[in-house]
């Protein structure tokens, strides 16, 4: 997992749906919304290189479908009666929150299947 500062750019995606590739030899699905960072240069030049075997599109704003969305929920409860003073404090405890979620499969699955997602998937 990987915390960016600011927004994330469509280089970023690339990047990050590039490692995705190369750790996954399966098939992969890809759904995200459409927004500009999915839709740049580099992420084009990536998809057309390797294709995602399914790919899907959430409509322009809709959290219910997504399981990132129970994580960060998960994560702010846990960070609620915190207060860290550095942003390097924030970014320690959020990569500890991530490494004791990492350890629950259980959990990560229910972030998923809290989701209103499609049945293929």
């Amino acid at each position: 997992m990987h915390f960016h500062p600011n927004n994330v750019t469509p280089v970023e995606v690339a990047v990050f749906l590039r490692a995705v590739l190369r750790h996954l030899r399966h098939h992969v699905i890809v759904v995200w919304d459409s927004g500009t960072i999915h839709k740049g240069p580099d992420v084009r030049a990536l998809l057309e290189r390797y294709p995602p075997r399914h790919r899907g599109v959430f409509p322009g704003y809709a959290p219910e479908l997504n399981p990132d969305e129970f994580v960060w929920t998960h994560f702010k409860a846990a960070l609620a009666n915190g207060q860290p003073d550095t942003q390097a404090q924030l970014l320690m405890t959020l990569c500890r929150l991530t490494a004791k979620v990492r350890r629950r499969p259980a959990l990560i699955r229910s972030f998923v299947a809290a989701a209103d997602l499609p049945a293929f998937l």
